[in-house]
């Protein structure tokens, strides 16, 4: 990720243990000179935007750390496009904050301290520290089990019903109770409300037999240190989560596509993990009108650049070729042309 000219340090960092969502945290340490011209700071903030927008490619559940000195660098642009916060909310250097922390992972950090300098630097130190751990109580969600089993049990026992009791009744409104109280026995005798307990930040697609078993004995392979079966149990989680996503896909987000776009492409940020805040193209961040369509023209011509293209023949390819047919037959051509 570095970059000739640019002074910034790129760390991906996968600790044993994380926060839930978060799967690896990418640290960026970066200097920005002072009194550096306008296309500078565009050119540096398009750079570390890159690169923070590669890495998420990979790893779109990481957590994000840019700090370092920037002085008087505007960074209103790099922290929208990745939901970033500013967590140095005091000077750094005398009356100026020219030394800043941006994360997407604010919520799990203590306040900043800010400690003396060091040897002959004019600027604070600062020290970030985690909030401790804290547990999080679950949620509890009740459902029914649509397995086929039964709803095939449920189609026979509805289909064996006897619904006298409804035709019989005088009023609407006594219809519709016992109509519902029917459906409602049949419900609770073929398929009756289980209660599963979930984490706050599951994902929709996660079922608790990835959840409470695999995991589960993944987690104590590693605490015990059988490497080998953890690494066993991590493919099997990994392959259960792949499929419970195209499940998730197909039962619950593939009918948004044409009925309802705003839910369906809220559906593909969740599968994919990657934010729905997006920033408005503006004309100042990119650098020019000219810079902005040219941005434009690479982004919509990007996937078609490695398809074959027709070329254009020149006037002299197509004289020779139009010499081998016949006047009436290249009139014909000419008029349906």
């Amino acid at each position: 990720m570095e970059e000739e000219g640019k002074e910034a340090l790129w760390l991906l960092l996968k600790p044993q243990r994380l926060p839930r969502p978060f799967s690896c945290i990418v640290l960026v340490a970066v200097y920005y000179p002072p009194n550096q011209a306008a296309i500078n700071e565009i050119t540096m903030i398009d750079y570390l935007i890159n690169g923070i927008d590669f890495i998420l490619q990979s790893y779109p559940s990481a957590g994000i750390i840019i700090a370092g000195d920037f002085n008087k660098m505007k960074l209103g642009t790099l922290c929208n496009c990745f939901d970033l916060r500013k967590i140095v909310k005091k000077p750094t250097r005398q009356s100026n904050t020219l030394d800043q922390i941006m994360t997407n992972m604010s919520p799990l950090f203590q306040e900043v301290q800010h400690l003396p300098p060091l040897g002959r630097s004019d600027h604070q130190c600062l020290l970030l520290n985690p909030k401790d751990r804290t547990s999080t109580r679950p949620i509890t969600k009740t459902f029914r089990s649509m397995k086929r089993s039964n709803l095939i049990a449920l189609e026979l026992r509805l289909s064996r019903t006897v619904w006298d009791a409804v035709y019989e009744a005088d009023e609407v409104d006594d219809k519709v109770s016992i109509f519902n109280a029917v459906i409602s026995q049949a419900l609770d005798g073929c398929m009756p409300l289980k209660s599963i307990s979930l984490h706050p930040t599951d994902k929709p697609w996660m079922t608790p037999n990835i959840s409470k078993a695999k995991i589960k004995l993944r987690q104590r392979a590693f605490t015990r240190g059988n490497m080998s079966q953890y690494n066993l149990l991590s493919v099997q989680v990994e392959d259960m989560i792949r499929k419970a996503k195209s499940n998730y896909y197909q039962n619950k987000a593939k009918t948004f596509r044409t009925s309802d776009p705003a839910k369906w492409y809220k559906a593909i940020y969740n599968l994919s993990g990657v934010s729905s805040q997006h920033e408005g193209l503006t004309v100042n961040s990119m650098g020019s009108e000219a810079a902005l369509a040219e941005k434009f023209q690479i982004s919509f011509t990007e996937p078609w650049k490695d398809l074959i293209t027709t070329s254009i023949p020149q006037l002299d390819e197509v004289e020779s070729l139009l010499k081998n047919y016949p006047p009436h037959l290249l009139s014909r051509i000419l008029s349906a042309s």
